[in-house]
């Protein structure tokens, strides 16, 4: 047996006052009475309260010495032991991602599992430790392993539920690097479940999932949008956006459309359980500015009924190609009404960016068929049959006629491109860093490549386009429209300027820029620092648009959107993988120390009833 608050046991030292009570004497008024038969149990009373007397037996001291002793047992919370060996170490991983704020558990599921945190604090032994971790897009250690009660409990009071996805692959990653050569280590998940588990790999820790969720939540969410120029005609504007029910009903639901705050444009939806519905705004009055799509009536999550675009202006593309002369990228690209291109040859480009004549940065994309600069600042850039003058790509060798094998459709840059049958007479074989991106594969590796960075923002073709039917097909020229739009930040969609939630934002920032401005989705705001002519802010966590200044000159605007249909699937999971097998959740904690206190608080109130009872005999009998 132990004691979870030992503290307490100090007020033991109160049990001598009693005894002191007993020995004080009473001060009482003198009566003259004709008799003392009738008053027997006076006269016993004035002995017992007479000082420096033996102390006389009575049945009323030790009942009350009794009840002290039993509550001040009962304050310093004794627990038995459950079978579990002394210096215990908890691992407390809290779920704050979007779906902790649905409010099918009121008041909210965070709050829920701030419940339980709370209650395992409360069960730790003094020789058991605990570490506070919380997890959603990222994990990250809010408390390390401690004893102290107090600074775990101010820890688990101020968790909040973030706008974000979850990944749960890098908190388990964490939580084996953290438990590595640490004995009798306990993982207590505090979760909906509402996060994708399966092959990860689970470390040998004792693990138990307390189930924060409802069982029967109900929510329609905003799960994608997009806005899109019509591949035709440039000028018109059309929104989309998919609705899901993730309810046991089927629900009527409200779609409206606000530019820059006015209301301008709604659509109502009868969407069936577990299936989802479009909803399509045609407008070609749509302005540039902030598009702002909300989804009523109100349900148990609110941060997937709302989702933002940027619409912006659409302006041609200054585009610099440097080529040795190809026609069909000539002709595409000037057929092109958002491209705005100016060829030169290899050789005169070399001379005029000698010389000062001509410079990259002025370009919103520069193009290189079949030439490799001798630099490349920071930019856009779409490399044909050439590789980019960077350490982190070269070329192992050289393939004969390689044939496609799949490509990346969601990529923007693939949009409404196939690749099938391009009858390739060669292709470089490209060795680029791990964060790139194949956009096409081939059988003798990678034929198109995308890489971003801080400061670039590259497409690789590692073939000769002339060399192929490529060119021939209508897949040719909606690639490199695709390439003018999103490389060059026009786009026939608004992706580039939609992020998920703790994404990093880059925005280019003027040279002289020491930091810049960001006003956040609440209207607050704060500052991002600039190096090398961009700024990086990764404070993305609520949904909503960020607007970037520099000196109070506007700059860019990203939106953050939830979007994630895992994460409004707020359905609570009744097990989770767990290495090789399902554990089931629980809907408690186990208690690892079994708390006797409120027995104590029994007995003692019974002994309050005996000793009422003994005194009110012994005054009236």
């Amino acid at each position: 047996m132990s004691f979870l608050a030992p503290a307490a046991l100090g007020l033991l030292g109160l049990l001598p006052v009693i005894l002191i009570l007993y020995f004080l004497k009473l001060k009482r008024k003198e009566q003259e009475i004709s008799s003392t038969y009738l008053w027997r149990k006076t006269i016993q009373d004035l002995r017992v309260n007479s000082p420096f007397q033996k102390l006389r037996k009575n049945l009323l001291l030790w009942l009350q010495l009794l009840l002290l002793a039993l509550l001040v047992f009962a304050l310093a919370r004794p627990a038995m032991n459950a079978g579990v060996s002394a210096g215990q170490r908890y691992i407390c991983l809290v779920d704050t991602s979007a779906s902790m704020a649905a409010r099918d558990m009121p008041p909210s599921r965070i709050e829920r599992a701030q419940r339980e945190a709370l209650r395992l604090i409360s069960d730790m032994a003094a020789e058991d430790q605990m570490m506070l971790m919380t997890f959603d897009v990222q994990p990250a250690v809010v408390v390390p392993f401690t004893n102290v009660k107090g600074r775990l409990r101010d820890a688990v009071r101020g968790l909040r539920a973030r706008e974000t996805s979850t990944d749960f692959r890098q908190a388990v990653d964490l939580v084996r690097a953290l438990s590595q050569d640490v004995p009798n280590v306990h993982l207590f998940l505090l979760s909906d479940g509402a996060f994708d588990a399966r092959g990860i790999e689970a470390p040998p820790i004792e693990f138990t999932c307390v189930n924060c969720g409802g069982a029967a939540a109900h929510n329609v969410g905003i799960t994608a949008v997009e806005a899109r120029r019509d591949i035709e005609d440039w000028t018109q504007q059309q929104i989309f956006a998919r609705v899901e029910n993730f309810g046991p009903d089927a629900a009527d639901v409200r779609v409206e459309l606000s530019m820059n705050g006015r209301l301008c444009d709604a659509r109502t939806l009868t969407v069936a359980p577990h299936t989802s519905g479009a909803a399509v705004f045609a407008n070609p009055n749509l302005s540039e500015g902030i598009a702002h799509l909300t989804l009523s009536p109100e349900d148990d999550l609110a941060a997937d009924n709302q989702a933002w675009l940027v619409i912006k202006k659409a302006t041609p593309v200054k585009t610099l190609v440097v080529t040795p002369g190809s026609y069909f990228l000539q002709l595409a690209l000037q057929k092109d009404p958002l491209c705005a291109p100016v060829f030169m040859a290899p050789d005169e480009f070399e001379t005029a960016l000698g010389i000062g004549k001509v410079a990259l940065s002025d370009y919103g994309l520069v193009i290189f068929d079949r030439h490799t600069p001798k630099s490349l600042p920071q930019g856009a850039y779409l490399f044909l049959d050439a590789l980019p003058p960077l350490d982190k790509f070269s070329q192992s060798g050289e393939a004969k006629e390689p044939s496609v094998l799949d490509w990346d459709a969601t990529h923007p840059v693939n949009q409404y491109v196939n690749y099938a049958n391009l009858f390739l007479e060669s292709a470089m074989q490209i060795k680029g860093p791990p964060d790139a991106q194949t956009l096409v594969d081939g059988d003798s590796g990678p034929l198109v490549l995308w890489w971003a960075s801080a400061s670039h923002r590259i497409v690789i073709v590692g073939f000769d386009v002339n060399a192929s039917r490529w060119p021939l097909r209508t897949g040719f020229p909606i690639f490199l429209a695709n390439c003018v739009r999103h490389l060059g930040g026009v786009g026939f969609s608004s992706e580039q300027a939609s992020v998920r939630p703790g994404a990093v934002i880059s925005v280019a920032a003027p040279s002289e820029a020491q930091q810049i401005e960001v006003t956040l989705p609440d209207g607050s705001k704060t500052t991002a620092p600039v190096r090398d002519g961009r700024a990086t802010f990764g404070e993305t966590y609520t949904c909503g648009p960020y607007v970037f200044e520099a000196s109070g000159k506007y700059l860019d605007t990203y939106v953050v959107n939830l979007c994630d249909s895992a994460e409004s699937d707020i359905t609570a999971r009744e097990s989770v993988p767990w290495g090789s097998q399902r554990v089931v959740a629980v809907t408690k904690a186990l208690k690892e120390n079994r708390e006797i206190w409120p027995w104590l608080a029994l007995g003692g109130l019974a002994l309050l009833v005996a000793e009422w009872y003994v005194y009110n005999r012994r005054v009236y009998l």
